[in-house]
């Protein structure tokens, strides 16, 4: 696997969240927002990964998938992924409308030892690589340009999994092809944030950490707009305003 492409947010309130960070937050968007179509959720750019906004069915907003970028693709990849002693689930399509109203497609394939009722990791293999390659690289250069929008991001640093069973989970992880072992606790990918893991009552993403050009300059925009917590020397997006999800600055 190359990287972490995308990050799903599913809430009952797809359109909030995608306008917050959209027209608060200024981020570049990837796939505008269209009500009443799941498979075209809301697309923004976080610096070095997507963040996506697609409906659910559930009272509070929550980190649903993990889209994992690979190098192969079609049955070259399939065959890598089963030679490595990876179970897969059936693949499902997914078509995006991009800001042109051009639509794209790709292929989910969920790793089924890392999927559960509150995340799903699965292997995003588009059939146009190089369509995605070019968004990509458009994304970076607006994103630039805008300076990381209000919070001045500039990518997400970690991600933190909660998980009942800490050893299996980092095993099916680091089984994954591009998948590097980091101390006891954590792995990342070749491109992307430090993923780490903690023991929970759950499998689930706890928190996002992002950084951010200036704390200070970030926390004051919060304040004014009355969307900063604080937790002890923690900055977080205030999580009554993301609907429960925790994003952390630093």
């Amino acid at each position: 696997m190359l990287r972490l492409d995308n990050i799903t947010v599913q809430t009952g309130k797809p359109a909030t969240l995608y306008s917050l960070f959209t027209n608060t937050f200024q981020l570049p968007v990837l796939y505008r927002y269209q009500p009443g179509i799941t498979s075209s959720a809301g697309m923004v750019w976080l610096g070095n990964t997507a963040l996506s906004f697609t409906g659910g069915d559930k009272d509070t907003a929550f980190f649903s998938h993990l889209s994992l970028e690979p190098l192969q693709h079609g049955e070259a990849l399939i065959q890598t992924l089963t030679g490595f002693g990876i179970t897969l689930n059936p693949p499902a399509m997914i078509t995006h409308t991009s800001t042109e109203g051009e639509k794209h497609s790709w292929k989910t394939i969920g790793v089924r030892d890392l999927c559960s009722e509150w995340v799903q990791v699965v292997i995003a293999d588009a059939l146009n690589p190089a369509f995605f390659a070019r968004q990509r690289a458009g994304a970076k250069k607006m994103f630039a340009e805008k300076e990381g929008g209000t919070l001045g991001l500039r990518s997400v640093q970690k991600i933190i999994l909660t998980t009942t069973d800490a050893a299996k989970n980092l095993q099916a992880w680091v089984s994954i092809p591009g998948v590097q072992r980091m101390a006891d606790i954590g792995f990342r990918l070749i491109d992307g944030p430090v993923i780490l893991v903690e023991k929970g009552n759950y499998n689930a993403v706890k928190e996002l950490v992002v950084q951010v050009q200036s704390l200070a300059a970030a926390e004051s925009f919060l304040l004014q707009n009355g969307l900063l917590q604080k937790e002890g020397n923690k900055t977080l997006i205030l999580p009554a305003a993301v609907q429960g999800l925790r994003i952390q600055l630093e």
